[in-house]
Protein backbone atom coordinates (compact mmCIF):
# COMPACT_ATOMS: atom_id res chain seq x y z
CA UNK A 1 0.00 0.00 0.00
CA UNK A 2 1.42 3.39 -1.00
CA UNK A 3 0.29 6.58 0.71
CA UNK A 4 1.07 10.15 -0.27
CA UNK A 5 0.07 12.79 2.25
CA UNK A 6 0.96 16.23 3.51
CA UNK A 7 1.88 16.58 7.19
CA UNK A 8 1.09 20.07 8.45
CA UNK A 9 2.24 22.06 11.45
CA UNK A 10 -1.23 21.64 12.99
CA UNK A 11 -0.92 17.83 12.71
CA UNK A 12 2.43 17.92 14.51
CA UNK A 13 1.12 20.26 17.24
CA UNK A 14 -1.97 18.07 17.77
CA UNK A 15 0.25 15.00 18.06
CA UNK A 16 2.59 16.67 20.56
CA UNK A 17 -0.31 17.83 22.72
CA UNK A 18 -1.98 14.39 22.55
CA UNK A 19 1.30 12.64 23.42
CA UNK A 20 1.96 14.98 26.33
CA UNK A 21 -1.54 14.77 27.78
CA UNK A 22 -1.71 10.98 27.50
CA UNK A 23 1.55 10.41 29.38
CA UNK A 24 1.47 9.04 32.93
CA UNK A 25 3.63 11.87 34.28
CA UNK A 26 1.17 14.46 32.94
CA UNK A 27 -1.77 12.66 34.53
CA UNK A 28 -0.06 12.76 37.93
CA UNK A 29 1.05 16.37 37.46
CA UNK A 30 -2.40 17.35 36.24
CA UNK A 31 -4.01 15.94 39.38
CA UNK A 32 -1.88 18.19 41.55
CA UNK A 33 -2.09 21.28 39.35
CA UNK A 34 -5.79 21.01 38.68
CA UNK A 35 -7.26 19.91 42.02
CA UNK A 36 -4.82 19.90 44.94
CA UNK A 37 -3.12 23.30 44.61
CA UNK A 38 -6.39 25.26 44.20
CA UNK A 39 -7.82 23.33 47.18
CA UNK A 40 -4.84 24.47 49.26
CA UNK A 41 -5.50 28.10 48.34
CA UNK A 42 -9.20 28.00 49.23
CA UNK A 43 -8.66 28.30 53.01
CA UNK A 44 -6.06 31.01 52.41
CA UNK A 45 -8.60 33.03 50.41
CA UNK A 46 -11.21 32.62 53.16
CA UNK A 47 -8.74 33.60 55.90
CA UNK A 48 -7.50 36.67 54.05
CA UNK A 49 -11.06 37.79 53.26
CA UNK A 50 -12.38 37.33 56.79
CA UNK A 51 -9.34 38.62 58.72
CA UNK A 52 -8.05 41.48 56.56
CA UNK A 53 -11.25 42.69 54.93
CA UNK A 54 -13.44 41.82 57.95
CA UNK A 55 -16.23 40.42 55.79
CA UNK A 56 -18.56 37.46 56.13
CA UNK A 57 -17.07 33.98 56.00
CA UNK A 58 -19.95 32.88 53.75
CA UNK A 59 -19.07 35.53 51.16
CA UNK A 60 -15.46 34.37 51.09
CA UNK A 61 -16.47 30.72 50.95
CA UNK A 62 -18.47 31.51 47.81
CA UNK A 63 -15.50 33.44 46.38
CA UNK A 64 -13.13 30.56 47.22
CA UNK A 65 -15.48 28.02 45.59
CA UNK A 66 -15.77 30.30 42.56
CA UNK A 67 -11.95 30.43 42.35
CA UNK A 68 -11.77 26.65 42.60
CA UNK A 69 -14.35 26.20 39.84
CA UNK A 70 -12.66 28.85 37.66
CA UNK A 71 -9.35 27.02 38.02
CA UNK A 72 -10.45 23.37 37.66
CA UNK A 73 -13.20 23.39 35.02
CA UNK A 74 -11.32 24.98 32.06
CA UNK A 75 -7.88 23.69 33.16
CA UNK A 76 -7.39 21.17 30.32
CA UNK A 77 -8.46 23.66 27.65
CA UNK A 78 -6.10 26.35 28.96
CA UNK A 79 -3.25 23.88 29.31
CA UNK A 80 -3.80 22.55 25.77
CA UNK A 81 -3.74 26.12 24.43
CA UNK A 82 -0.52 26.90 26.31
CA UNK A 83 1.14 23.70 25.07
CA UNK A 84 0.11 24.45 21.49
CA UNK A 85 1.59 27.92 21.72
CA UNK A 86 4.90 26.62 23.14
CA UNK A 87 5.17 23.89 20.50
CA UNK A 88 4.47 26.38 17.71
CA UNK A 89 7.23 28.68 19.00
CA UNK A 90 9.58 25.70 19.26
CA UNK A 91 8.78 24.65 15.68
CA UNK A 92 9.52 28.19 14.50
CA UNK A 93 13.07 27.96 15.86
CA UNK A 94 14.14 24.87 13.90
CA UNK A 95 14.29 23.49 10.39
CA UNK A 96 11.20 21.33 9.85
CA UNK A 97 11.74 20.04 6.31
CA UNK A 98 12.20 16.47 7.50
CA UNK A 99 9.37 16.68 10.04
CA UNK A 100 6.65 18.42 8.02
CA UNK A 101 5.58 18.57 4.39
CA UNK A 102 4.97 15.99 1.70
CA UNK A 103 5.47 12.36 2.77
CA UNK A 104 5.43 9.12 0.83
CA UNK A 105 4.81 6.01 2.89
CA UNK A 106 4.85 2.46 1.61
CA UNK A 107 3.51 -0.36 3.76
CA UNK A 108 4.88 -3.77 2.73
CA UNK A 109 4.46 -7.18 4.35
CA UNK A 110 6.96 -6.71 7.17
CA UNK A 111 8.43 -3.21 6.72
CA UNK A 112 7.34 0.41 6.39
CA UNK A 113 9.28 2.74 4.09
CA UNK A 114 8.96 6.48 4.69
CA UNK A 115 10.32 8.94 2.14
CA UNK A 116 10.03 12.70 2.69
CA UNK A 117 11.96 14.03 -0.29
CA UNK A 118 15.20 14.34 1.67
CA UNK A 119 15.55 11.13 3.64
CA UNK A 120 14.31 7.58 3.46
CA UNK A 121 13.63 5.55 6.57
CA UNK A 122 12.89 1.82 6.74
CA UNK A 123 11.12 0.52 9.83
CA UNK A 124 10.21 -3.07 10.63
CA UNK A 125 6.57 -3.64 11.55
CA UNK A 126 7.73 -5.73 14.50
CA UNK A 127 8.90 -2.58 16.34
CA UNK A 128 5.43 -0.99 16.31
CA UNK A 129 4.32 -0.63 19.93
CA UNK A 130 0.95 1.08 19.52
CA UNK A 131 -1.34 2.61 16.92
CA UNK A 132 -3.64 5.50 17.83
CA UNK A 133 -6.24 7.18 15.62
CA UNK A 134 -6.81 10.84 16.49
CA UNK A 135 -9.21 12.51 14.06
CA UNK A 136 -7.85 12.11 10.56
CA UNK A 137 -4.27 11.40 11.68
CA UNK A 138 -2.88 7.99 12.65
CA UNK A 139 -0.03 7.84 15.20
CA UNK A 140 2.14 4.75 14.84
CA UNK A 141 4.29 4.57 17.97
CA UNK A 142 7.68 2.95 17.43
CA UNK A 143 8.88 3.72 20.94
CA UNK A 144 7.65 5.79 23.86
CA UNK A 145 9.20 8.91 22.29
CA UNK A 146 9.08 8.22 18.54
CA UNK A 147 6.06 7.93 16.26
CA UNK A 148 5.14 8.01 12.60
CA UNK A 149 2.33 10.45 11.81
CA UNK A 150 0.07 9.49 8.91
CA UNK A 151 -2.36 12.22 7.83
CA UNK A 152 -5.25 10.31 6.25
CA UNK A 153 -6.93 13.31 4.62
CA UNK A 154 -6.20 12.87 0.93
CA UNK A 155 -4.66 9.42 0.75
CA UNK A 156 -7.63 7.75 -0.94
CA UNK A 157 -7.76 5.01 1.70
CA UNK A 158 -10.06 4.52 4.66
CA UNK A 159 -8.51 4.49 8.12
CA UNK A 160 -9.52 0.84 8.62
CA UNK A 161 -7.59 -0.20 5.47
CA UNK A 162 -4.46 1.57 6.68
CA UNK A 163 -4.77 0.03 10.16
CA UNK A 164 -5.19 -3.43 8.63
CA UNK A 165 -2.07 -2.93 6.50
CA UNK A 166 -0.06 -1.78 9.51
CA UNK A 167 -0.98 -4.82 11.65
Amino acid sequence: MKLNYDLTEKDYIDFSVYHHQSSESYKKQSLWLRYVIPAVFMPVIVLIGTRIFKQSVYLWLVIALGFYAYWTIPFNKRHRKLLSKEIKVSLGRMDNRARLGQKNLEILDDIIIIHDGHNQEVIAKSVIQDIVVNGDVIYVYISSVQAILIANRNTGYHTEAILTALK
